[in-house]
């Protein structure tokens, strides 16, 4: 009897191991499988944080935000959560971006490109201009500033966004305008105008 279960079991496993993957062997990437013959990549790994052993992909294979099941298959970054069952090979903080990149570890795991003046912030690689500034009028709130691009007269939150003078804003993360702060910051001719005992909007006059 002994015998007969030995040979039923050697039966079967011969089965698993030579005639199944003849059947499975093209099972696609993330597919389940027992062998790596089952896999058409001829790789069959477990995944831990998913579960189940599955089929995947050749090492560095994954390029960049390409779907993935297991680290070592991207080629750039890391196989990391997007949603629910939507992993890709995305960024693993600013490092790993371009140098005018951030890395939005919280939510698409992608690079992005610096934001403008007047963006939220929570740290400065956010920022184009490299500048997040918290504003004292609204707690818990910070704002890209700069780069400095606006001429005098031009809209304005930051004094880093002007070219020259100051944003009459006074205050950070307030709307104001980009006006001079001293004489050469006007043009040739005119001095600025500060108004008495320096209250008032700041303008170039005519000397």
């Amino acid at each position: 009897m002994r015998k007969k279960i030995f040979v039923c079991t050697m039966a079967l496993l011969a089965i698993a191991l030579f005639v199944l993957p003849v059947f499975a062997g093209n099972n696609p990437h993330g597919a389940s499988c027992i062998l790596p013959r089952d896999c058409a990549s001829g790789l069959c790994r477990l995944s831990v944080e998913r579960g189940g052993m599955r089929c995947a992909a050749a090492d560095g294979s994954v390029a960049k935000y390409g779907a993935c099941w297991f680290d070592a298959e991207c080629g750039w970054g890391k196989c990391q959560k997007v949603s629910s069952d939507n992993y890709i090979c995305g960024c693993t903080g600013d490092d790993s971006c371009a140098s005018n990149e951030w890395c939005d570890n919280s939510l698409t795991i992608k690079c992005w490109p610096g934001k403008a003046s007047g963006d939220t912030c929570n740290r400065k690689r956010q920022c184009q201009s490299s500048e997040c500034q918290l504003c004292p009028t609204f707690p818990g709130l910070s704002m890209c500033a700069g780069p400095a691009t606006k001429n005098l007269g031009g809209s304005c939150l930051f004094d880093r966004d002007c070219k020259v003078g100051k944003c009459s804003g006074n205050i950070a993360c307030v709307n104001g305008e980009c006006v001079c702060a001293q004489d050469s910051d006007c043009p040739s001719g005119q001095r600025c105008d500060k108004g008495k005992l320096g209250i008032g909007q700041n303008r170039c006059m005519t000397r």
